[in-house]
């Protein structure tokens, strides 16, 4: 896991030091050549680091459900030393040296291009771990991404990052009988549920939902979770741009939902 920093494979025969207390650059020369981006491929969805919802210092976030035509521009940061060789939150041992990155929101483990804003420098990562847990920042790149991007030496940078593969098993292929819905919360809250409906209705004349669902955890009382969704779309082209209107406006961190239409009508409890 990833909190965010301040500032291929490894090989055997380097040195690198790892779990120090103040993250930061390996102290080996690290050849870019040998590094390559990963090719974007539908993976199982990872066991672990999947779980939603989940708290980090004491923040409640959520993992979506699908990160099917997700973009968005923000700031980025970089991990390095300090977490390298030690457990990302999919469980995978994070290596510094290979193109992976963090992200708070999007299933374990997905693939994004990332476009560096102020050199242009795009780079493709494996997102297999969650953070950054800091608010003005949208994802958290190994040091091998970051040096790629030329942002090591400044710490941060503003980017541009859009999903290019998801794992299968929460995603599938858009059909012409898909329903596309954009979906702008979950709450425990009903009433939380219900501002943010009447919240939306200054921002689209598109039908608001809120779906009632049941989420039950092993040796614990199920939860129920009151869902805002949005829709249905006509093509996916509207609901990305009232996707990002909602996260311009910091109403909420809205995505898109594609499943067949007849799995959207046959949810209960929608009022």
């Amino acid at each position: 896991m990833s909190l965010g920093c301040s500032t291929s494979s490894m090989d055997p025969q380097q040195s690198i030091v790892s779990g120090t207390r103040i993250d930061g650059a390996p102290n080996v020369p690290i050849n870019l050549d040998k590094i390559k981006s990963p090719t974007p491929k539908s993976e199982p969805l990872s066991r672990y680091g999947n779980h939603s919802p989940y708290t980090v210092l004491g923040k409640t976030y959520q993992v979506w459900e699908t990160g099917q035509h997700y973009q968005e521009d923000g700031v980025a940061s970089w991990y390095g030393t300090k977490f390298h060789g030690q457990h990302t939150s999919s469980w995978e041992p994070y290596d510094m040296l290979s193109m992976t990155a963090a992200h708070k929101h999007l299933p374990l483990p997905s693939f994004v291009r990332v476009t560096n804003l102020e050199n242009k420098k795009t780079i493709i990562v494996r997102v297999n771990d969650r953070g950054p847990f800091h608010n003005e920042r949208i994802i958290d790149l190994s040091y091998a991404a970051a040096l790629k991007l030329d942002m090591t030496k400044k710490g941060t940078a503003r980017v541009s990052i859009e999903t290019l593969a998801t794992p299968y098993d929460k995603l599938t292929p858009t059909r012409n009988r898909d329903a596309i819905y954009v979906q702008a919360g979950a709450f425990a809250n009903v009433l939380t549920a219900q501002q943010l409906k009447f919240n939306l209705t200054d921002y689209t004349d598109t039908p608001i939902r809120i779906v009632n669902k049941q989420h039950k955890k092993t040796g614990m009382q199920p939860t129920t979770l009151f869902k805002i969704q949005i829709g249905p779309f006509t093509s996916v082209k509207k609901a990305q741009l009232l996707t990002q209107r909602i996260r311009d406006n910091q109403l909420a961190q809205a995505f898109i939902l594609t499943k067949p239409a007849e799995k959207f009508s046959s949810e209960a409890n929608q009022f």
